[in-house]
């Protein structure tokens, strides 16, 4: 996937639940994460099926610096810079391989400065 899913328009609203993920205290205080919108080609994470997931945060601590959006699998997409402070961000995820059929689940994952994984933050439900 490029910079952009498929494209915007072609995404559609879907339903979902999210919660906070357990991760480390310290990971934890550092940054609050909240869902606002997810959009996406299905309600099923499938290969080829785009998402892209709008919300807010908190970064308390710089040792969280990037959020990314991913599947339980291999995607790729665009993710989001953070800034100390209260902001919006939106990233996106396209799934090239799926671990599973039928899955159903996105995590909003986290990346220190020089990008390693931190872990999830937030597990996204989706519904329908």
């Amino acid at each position: 996937m490029a910079d952009r899913p498929e494209s915007q328009a072609s995404l559609k609203p879907l339903a979902h639940s999210w919660s906070e993920y357990p991760c480390a205290a310290g990971l934890a205080e550092a940054l609050q994460v909240e869902v606002k919108e997810v959009l996406g080609s299905s309600p099923v994470v499938a290969r080829g099926e785009s998402y892209l997931v709008r919300g807010e945060y908190v970064l308390n601590r710089p040792q969280v610096a990037w959020l990314r959006l991913s599947c339980q699998g291999t995607s790729r997409g665009r993710q989001a810079a953070l800034v100390p402070g209260r902001s919006k961000f939106e990233i996106t995820a396209e799934a090239l391989d799926v671990a599973a059929a039928r899955e159903r689940v996105l995590d909003v994952t986290m990346a220190d400065q020089q990008h390693n994984h931190l872990g999830v933050r937030v597990r996204i439900r989706l519904e329908g």
